[in-house]
């Protein structure tokens, strides 16, 4: 089997602690200022255009959206002050690697739980074309860290939206549920940047929220069931270790979360870090 030519570092970042941290001190109106148009206006709504332009040129189609989703932040806000509750559990481990398989090693936090008493293997997949990449080259061979996290904004939003439904406010409903999916993503993208600064990883001081969106940082994220880790079965380590449980997200038996506004990753320092297919 071929190997990359990722880089060796010759300096490692090391975690503020290696404790397991759980927080719901994020705003909604935080949250949402993080949410990717694209995501959020063209994938999970289907505006056929650039929303913020056409919002720009007062362009009726537009404006109408942005109404209905305003409308719908309001509903958030107004009925319930636990429909659309950001939480978030993050830590990190130390791992190491042995070709394609990266070890995470137990913890402290692992006399908890007998399910965490021993280390958790996660093998992935090679590239069989060139660059040959796998995420095990993104683990120093001597040793490493890296990080899990789930966070969800997903909590009784599928009970709003089927009364909305219910209701017959079916636009209504559809918009609260893109607007939980597009907050979550939201969400894992504040709480990267929070366990970047943890690993003492500082973004450069003028990249904007935009910029961040937009992965121009050092490292990357990586979710289950995605390309570079396709299998979806491997969510069963996260909730080994790090216990999503505790903030109310349950994996089904198909290994996706519920409340499906949720979502998980395995996260890595490396610079060189990139996004890519095995297949």
């Amino acid at each position: 089997m071929e190997s990359s030519n990722v880089s060796i570092l010759t300096k490692l970042p090391k975690p503020v602690n290696f404790e397991r941290h759980i927080s719901l001190d994020y705003s909604l109106e935080m949250v949402w200022k993080w949410i990717n148009p694209a995501i959020f206006f063209n994938k999970l709504l289907g505006f056929k255009r650039n929303f913020a332009v056409s919002l720009e040129k007062r362009e009726p189609q537009s404006i109408q959206l942005f109404s209905e989703v305003e409308s719908v932040k309001t509903y958030v806000k107004n009925v319930n002050a636990n429909l659309m509750t950001p939480k978030v559990i993050y830590q990190f481990y130390k791992c190491k690697k042995e070709q394609e398989t990266i070890i995470i090693l137990p913890t402290q936090e692992s006399s908890e739980s007998s399910t965490t008493e021993f280390s958790q293997k996660l093998n992935f997949p090679r590239q069989s074309n060139s660059p040959f990449l796998s995420l095990s080259d993104y683990i120093h061979p001597e040793g490493d860290t890296l990080a899990l996290f789930v966070v969800t904004c997903g909590e009784n939003v599928n009970y709003h939206a089927l009364n909305l439904k219910e209701e017959g406010q079916y636009k209504k409903s559809f918009i609260l549920q893109a607007l939980a999916l597009a907050s979550a993503e939201a969400l894992g993208e504040m709480i990267h940047k929070d366990i970047r600064e943890k690993w003492g990883i500082i973004d450069d001081f003028d990249l904007s929220i935009k910029d961040t969106i937009k992965g121009k940082y050092r490292g990357k994220r990586y979710s289950f069931g995605y390309p570079a880790c396709p299998n979806l079965e491997d969510q069963l380590v996260i909730w080994k270790l790090l216990q999503p449980q505790k903030i109310g997200v349950e994996l089904t038996d198909g290994f996706m979360m519920d409340p499906e506004a949720s979502v998980s990753a395995i996260v890595f320092h490396h610079p060189e870090a990139k996004y890519f297919r095995t297949k």
